[in-house]
């Protein structure tokens, strides 16, 4: 699979070929369809926010379901979704008032899956998905709960933009 990938600040994305791991439980593959770019990942770009590299960015994307993990419900292959920009688990106080945005619950860096781990390797070399995403790819594997099913008819571009 196709990935951009930055290796230093202030440098050019690289279009790499890229292994990409499946998804274990809780997780699911979905194939980018349409993505974005946000001053987020400018600022990783020009080195404004000093993030662990070598890393895909992009988290502003929409795209189809292509696999899940085991235990995953809230959608099945072929559903068309947009991406959170953040996790959430559904217990922590935020979440059971409301405000998922504000999710404390999981304690794993934004840049690996909620296990600590990354699903993405050049050779030996793992390579981190900004806000466990990293939509400048062909395909992304992530926690099914930063997937938003939308309906089927709508446009790729603007589906993106809402992601």
């Amino acid at each position: 699979m196709k990935a951009a990938i930055l290796y230093q600040a202030n440098q050019p994305l690289q279009v790499v070929d890229v292994e990409q791991e499946g998804p274990r439980a809780g997780e699911a593959r979905v194939r980018v369809m349409a993505t974005g770019i946000c001053h987020s990942d400018w600022h990783i770009m020009n080195g404004d926010w000093p993030l662990p590299l070598p890393m895909v960015l992009g988290h502003e994307a929409a795209g189809i379901v292509q696999e899940i993990g085991a235990g995953v419900a809230n959608v099945t292959p072929g559903d068309h979704i947009i991406f959170s920009f953040r996790a959430h688990c559904g217990h922590c106080l935020h979440c059971s008032t409301g405000r998922s945005v504000l999710c404390d619950g999981h304690q794993s860096v934004r840049w690996t899956l909620l296990d600590g781990s990354c699903r993405i390797r050049r050779g030996s070399q793992d390579i981190f998905q900004m806000a466990r995403l990293g939509t400048f790819s062909e395909a992304v594997v992530c926690p099914a709960e930063m997937l938003v099913p939308i309906r089927k008819e709508m446009p790729w571009p603007q589906a993106a933009l809402m992601g």
